[in-house]
């Protein structure tokens, strides 16, 4: 059988050429933009695997998310590797170099970086209408300290005036035994009040004292005295009252405080250490009855102000401690000492019942009233305690408004040092660092690729027919 021979035209050839040359460039183009979005999943795969390697321990004890640092790039870069050069795939990149374009410690911002993280975790967790009650509850305990008249030398104005009404000197033409009755009641009780005064408030308050937390911590080489470290072009923010609120809330469901002692810190009354910021529980503890104490002696006083007939009974016992001359300057004097030791003792109770788990009403009534200044005498020998009220405040209710009370990035600032403290006591790491943790990042990944038709690259080539791409991306666990 006869063969023919084929031909082709130079021009067929050419065009033939030229049809081919452009369907690869297009598929290498596709294949560009493709490695284009592997490129950016592969860096976001990285930075996210690394931000899986969070710290477990301050998860544990306080439900925060941050990633150490050395750990985190070290993922990244591991991670970024992958299977990416390997194989025969038509999307193999070679990572050539990661770049920290921003990152985030949790410390940063004095302590507005803590805030956001916290409240970025709680903000699904409280509704309006309760963070309105809250700040109804700091509005009115911050008025009320803000509106204190008492002065508690009042009480030693009072009982130097009535020594001086009882020299023989100064003796009133009233009747002796009535006098005498009224004499040894007021003065007894203010003479017990002043020796109150100079008790430990601990032994006021609480029945059992041995019962207390001894556990201490030196914050000397702690978080707040030391230079911390800083992110790099991170995302500062204000702090507004939500943010404000939502920390308070944290603060109370988990840090652990005297009605609330939880296993495991370095020290268990976390909460009153945020407010008195001393080593060792049993000062913290003091220094916020102290305040509690502060809080109920204004609000007791301005009851007793608003109450007429109690005013009276002031009236009455100054009036015959005076005697008949009723000096107005002295009257004023002893009646003032009268009705603030009467506002202390009933504070005590307050401060007792808060102590022991009631609830004490902030603004108190004739039924929520529990002393007398008839039987005063009596309730400062025992353990007394308040009338409970069903609507009142407790005493993390009036934590949570000491906590309010609070510059919130010093808050923030106790609060970190008080986390470092206890996963260094109890995970045994003298070595962590809560500014080493890092909540946000960004980078930048350069990878470098050979085409797969590098004889018909448009493109400007590196070595060995070498060309680059790159993928930025951030992450942050808020």
């Amino acid at each position: 059988m006869r063969q023919e021979k084929g031909s082709i035209t130079i021009f067929s050839l050419i065009s033939l050429l030229l049809v081919t040359a452009t369907l690869f460039a297009l598929l290498e183009g596709t294949r560009f933009q493709e490695l284009r979005r592997f490129a950016d999943l592969q860096t976001k795969a990285a930075l996210e695997s690394g931000f899986a390697n969070y710290c477990t321990c301050l998860w544990e004890k306080y439900h925060l998310l941050g990633a150490d640092e050395v750990l985190l790039k070290e993922q990244v870069k591991k991670s970024a590797n992958g299977r990416m050069g390997r194989g025969t795939n038509f999307l193999r990149l070679r990572p050539e170099q990661i770049e920290e374009k921003s990152y985030t410690y949790i410390t940063d911002g004095e302590g507005r970086v803590f805030i956001g993280s916290v409240a970025g975790y709680m903000k699904e967790n409280l509704l309006y209408e309760a963070a309105k009650e809250i700040y109804s509850q700091y509005d009115a305990i911050k008025h009320l300290m803000d509106s204190n008249q008492m002065d508690m030398t009042d009480i030693g104005a009072a009982l130097q005036e009535i020594e001086q009404a009882n020299t023989p000197s100064k003796a009133k033409s009233i009747g002796t035994a009535k006098r005498q009755e009224i004499k040894i009641d007021v003065e007894s009780i203010l003479k017990t009040v002043k020796e109150w005064q100079k008790l430990g408030i601990l032994e006021l308050v609480i029945e059992d004292t041995k019962k207390l937390s001894n556990a201490e911590w030196d914050f000397s080489n702690g978080l707040m005295e030391r230079v911390l470290a800083e992110g790099k072009d991170y995302a500062d923010s204000e702090v507004g009252w939500q943010e404000r609120i939502l920390l308070q809330q944290y603060l109370l469901t988990y840090m652990s405080s005297f009605q609330n002692v939880q296993e495991g810190r370095a020290l268990s009354y976390e909460l009153e250490y945020l407010l008195g910021q001393k080593s060792s529980d049993i000062e913290n503890l003091k220094s916020v009855t102290t305040k509690l104490l502060a809080i109920r002696e204004a609000a007791n006083f301005l009851y007793l102000l608003s109450n007429p007939a109690k005013v009276a009974q002031a009236d009455a016992a100054a009036a015959l401690i005076v005697g008949a001359s009723l000096n107005p300057i002295l009257f004023e004097i002893v009646k003032t000492g009268i009705l603030t030791a009467w506002a202390f003792v009933e504070s005590i109770l307050d401060v007792r019942a808060l102590l022991a788990g009631k609830r004490i009403a902030l603004l108190k009534s004739e039924e929520t009233w529990t002393s007398e200044l008839a039987n005063l005498g009596e309730i400062t020998k025992g353990f007394a305690m308040a009338k409970e009220s069903t609507w009142g405040l407790n005493y993390e209710n009036y934590i949570g408004v000491l906590l309010l009370l609070e510059n919130e990035q010093t808050l923030a600032m106790r609060t970190m040092a008080t986390q470092e403290a206890t996963i260094r006591e109890t995970y045994q790491d003298a070595s962590f660092r809560m500014d080493m943790l890092i909540t946000q990042a960004c980078v930048r990944a350069s990878y470098s690729y050979q085409p797969v038709f590098p004889f018909l690259s448009v493109m400007d080539a590196k070595e060995k027919w070498e060309y680059a791409v790159s993928a930025t991306t951030n992450y942050g666990y808020y």
